[in-house]
């Protein structure tokens, strides 16, 4: 009996979402901590389902796709999982810190640029 290439995706995709945990679990101490790492945890039966219904689909053990709200959901599910991944690669990455540093950053020039534009000097504002 042969699996095929859904058996091999479903390998693939496990080593791939259990890989992404395990890089975020790696150095969490000086980064945000384990909470993306539990995060992706929790996201892999999510991501995995799909490919799992996929396989025993393959082997006649079921027929899920006949049913289009199992279909459906099954659908969801993954892509549920997928985004609460890329949601916990984002917060390991720290980029909401950079989003508002960055949004800061052009919050005080616009200020400095509307005190320019108003005729006061920089020297005037000592402490901004």
């Amino acid at each position: 009996m042969s699996l095929g290439g859904s058996a091999v995706s479903l390998g693939i995709t496990a080593f791939l979402v259990t890989g992404t945990a395990g890089l975020m679990l790696r150095g969490h101490r000086q980064r945000r901590g384990p909470g993306p790492a539990i995060l992706c945890s929790a996201a892999l039966p999510l991501i995995l389902f799909q490919p799992s219904l996929l396989v025993a689909q393959k082997n006649d053990e079921i027929a899920y796709m006949r049913d289009h709200t199992v279909l459906w959901n099954t659908q969801a599910a993954t892509w549920i999982g997928s985004l609460t991944v890329m949601f916990a690669a984002l917060w390991n990455g720290s980029v909401d810190k950079k989003i508002m540093a960055y949004r800061e950053k052009r919050r005080v020039s616009a200020r400095k640029e509307t005190r320019d534009s108003a005729g006061r000097n920089d020297n005037e504002d000592c402490g901004d």
